[in-house]
């Protein structure tokens, strides 16, 4: 399943990374790399099951604590 998963980024960034280095989108290169790599980590440590925390309750609060202020 590993190589499953590595041969879709690989795939997906080969697909994807030539037109923005033609075009010479430095910036969005940076942010792209980024993401993928935040996201293969991700996949990979789920695959692993690597407890992640969850994240939406904290979300969720900070928003409640931001836009529905009690006066």
């Amino acid at each position: 399943m590993l190589i499953i998963i590595l041969l879709v980024f690989i795939t997906l960034a080969l697909f994807d990374l030539p037109g923005l280095i033609r075009k010479k989108y430095w910036r969005e290169l940076a942010v792209y790399s980024g993401l993928m790599l935040v996201a293969l980590v991700l996949s990979v440590l789920m695959l692993l099951n690597v407890q992640l925390p969850a994240v939406t309750t904290e979300i969720g609060n900070f928003i409640e604590r931001v836009f529905f202020k009690k006066p």
